[in-house]
């Protein structure tokens, strides 16, 4: 989500817990709803539907105090979020990516400070008896020094093994 998304986000949060009635709103002028709101008792939602076809895109989550806990994002419009960014504060702290869409991520990028420190996937790679994981290191924000290696574990096994590395506590694994 880029920049001006977020600002947007962040004021129609704000606007949500202001009123009782959540206005939902038609960015395109279709006369059908692309931004709405919802409160589950426990947190609040932004959700957006940018490519306009009914389905939700973004999920931006936030607790009872309007701060930014999560966001999940389709980024391929093919109705799944793929994608789960953690935050603390307004950085971004991991980032978590399905990109075969089994439901287990299986790319796994740290961040800190809003900018990225590393990325890693893991490729399953069966008759070797686990998996590939390929990692890149980032300096000042750009790819940098990129390994391989192979590792004796499941795509899944992969995906907890990072949920127990980050230090946010705001992801919910699948």
């Amino acid at each position: 989500m880029n920049q001006p998304s977020q600002l947007l986000a962040l004021a129609m949060i704000t606007a949500l817990t202001a009123c009782n009635d959540a206005p939902s709103t038609d960015r395109n002028g279709d006369g059908l709803d692309d931004v709405f709101y919802e409160d589950d008792g426990a947190y609040n939602y932004v959700l957006f539907d940018n490519n306009f076809d009914g389905q939700v895109d973004e999920s931006w989550r936030y607790n009872r105090d309007n701060v930014l806990l999560s966001a999940k994002l389709d980024y391929d419009f093919d109705g799944t979020l793929d994608s789960e960014h953690m935050y603390e504060g307004i950085n971004a702290t991991d980032i978590y990516t399905d990109s075969n869409g089994n439901g287990v991520p299986d790319i796994y990028t740290k961040m800190e400070g809003g900018t990225g420190v590393y990325t890693e996937r893991y490729f399953a790679m069966p008759e070797e008896g686990g998996g590939r994981i390929a990692r890149v290191e980032y300096e000042w924000g750009f790819p940098g020094q990129q390994t391989t290696r192979m590792e004796s574990i499941s795509e899944k096994e992969f995906a907890i093994k990072k949920l127990n590395e980050s230090t946010n506590s705001n992801f919910r694994f699948r």
